[in-house]
């Protein structure tokens, strides 16, 4: 990619997203130039977009609530990850106006968590809280680890199609046996939008008193606390917000973009623009 790399970021709302501050940043500091362009995209859209985007409007393209899953189906190609997961947050542009699929969200998620605990995720059974599109990318990491992985949702017979391959099982949040796979649960990822902007004061309906050993991480990072985290911190469980998934999510997406060597000093620019969220200092 030459000149100035022109990128997009689809998805409705986007008023939570840090996205176009860490990439804008990290060209400033370090990166190639780049312009990060926020684009809001409903459902009805979204093929409209696609088509500037293979029109070249934009280089490429990341995605987030609610499209990733929709994405799935409309690319012309998918990488292994995005294939098992069935979910796409990044979109590479060829030059002949093809769209590859990625999804860097559950190596992100997985390099997140290591380099903010300084030690591998913990083994043994993963519960995750939703079935979205970012689910799907992390259970996908987990599975592909070796990890059983299960997931809470309100339509479980829906989700055991959807994570077909990369789960044991799909719970309801009223199924009696949850109990019992919560207090077995060695990480917990909560995935629904819950806690959010502007739904601070809501929290998935899991009682925190379930978790015995947990390590818990809410992928929500705006606000930098959510009510969920605080009520993990407050039972003594490690937690962890959305944040270094986001880093390292959008790490992975340079790369695919502009190659691995281009993305030295993304994570000191991902530090820089952390240093200065005011939410994070009020947390």
């Amino acid at each position: 990619m030459t000149g100035i790399a022109r990128l997009a970021l689809f998805g409705h709302p986007l008023g939570h997203s840090r996205s176009a501050q860490l990439f804008e940043t990290w060209s400033a500091k370090s990166g190639p130039p780049l312009v990060y362009q926020p684009v809001e995209v409903r459902a009805e859209q979204l093929d409209a977009a696609l088509e500037r985007l293979r029109a070249g409007q934009w280089h490429g393209a990341n995605v987030t609530i609610p499209h990733k899953t929709l994405l799935a189906a409309r690319v012309d190609e998918l990488t292994p990850e995005a294939s098992r997961a069935g979910a796409v947050n990044v979109i590479v542009r060829g030059e002949d106006g093809t769209l590859l699929g990625a999804n860097t969200d559950g190596e992100g998620f997985w390099e997140g968590c290591c380099a903010t605990l300084g030690e591998p995720v913990p083994a043994g059974l993963a519960l995750i809280l939703g079935a979205g599109g970012a689910a799907r990318g992390v259970a996908e990491a987990l599975a592909r680890r070796g990890r059983e992985v299960r997931v809470v949702t309100r339509a479980p017979q829906r989700a055991v199609r959807d994570f077909a391959g990369l789960v044991v099982g799909c719970l309801d949040w009223e199924a009696p046996e949850l109990e019992s796979v919560a207090r077995a649960a060695a990480l917990v990822v909560q995935a629904t939008p819950l806690g959010m902007a502007p739904v601070e004061h809501l929290a998935p309906p899991l009682p925190i008193e379930w978790l015995e050993r947990a390590l818990v991480v809410d992928l929500v990072y705006r606000p930098w606390e959510t009510l969920f985290l605080r009520r993990a911190r407050a039972r003594g469980l490690r937690a962890l917000n959305g944040w270094p998934m986001l880093v390292h999510q959008a790490r992975l997406a340079a790369g695919l973009w502009f190659g691995i060597e281009a993305v030295r000093g993304f994570l000191e620019a991902a530090a820089e623009v952390e240093s200065r969220d005011p939410l994070r200092r009020s947390a």
